[in-house]
């Protein structure tokens, strides 16, 4: 048996990663959450008050998760502030969750995929139900 955990980090401290995104990774025995990070100080906050028991480092700067050897990443941020956080992802050859919808123009989907290997390391999000499988 394998006893590999999957370091996940976390991207936006919102209502989807609280409600869905969080609960779906601590559900799982294979998965760990080690990284968390939102510019809003209140979302910090409210992540550590509703998960208290999360060993994660918190950060204000996504940056900061090169330190935590991530295995995959989950972003759920605004919309205008996914291309950065993609590029960034991209760049450090680290896998992503990328939330719906993959983008909201034409024009915002042909920037997506002119990031270089945007195609190798996003995964568009599908349907909630399906988030705890993702990992699989």
């Amino acid at each position: 048996m394998n006893d590999k955990k999957w370091r996940i980090a976390l991207i936006g401290l919102g209502r989807q990663t609280l409600n869905d995104h969080a609960p779906a990774i601590l559900r799982r025995r294979d998965t760990e959450i080690v990284f968390a990070s939102d510019v809003d100080e209140k979302a910090r906050e409210r992540f550590q008050a509703a998960l208290p028991n999360i060993n994660a480092k918190i950060s204000a700067d996504y940056h900061d998760l090169i330190d935590e050897k991530v295995d995959c990443v989950i972003i759920a941020i605004p919309h205008h502030e996914y291309a950065a956080a993609c590029e960034f992802l991209c760049k450090q050859k680290i896998p992503f969750m990328k939330e719906k919808p993959l983008s909201r123009t034409l024009d915002e989907a042909i920037d997506f995929a002119e990031i270089p290997d945007f195609h190798k390391y996003c995964l568009p999000a599908l349907n909630v139900d399906l988030i705890p499988y993702m990992l699989i």
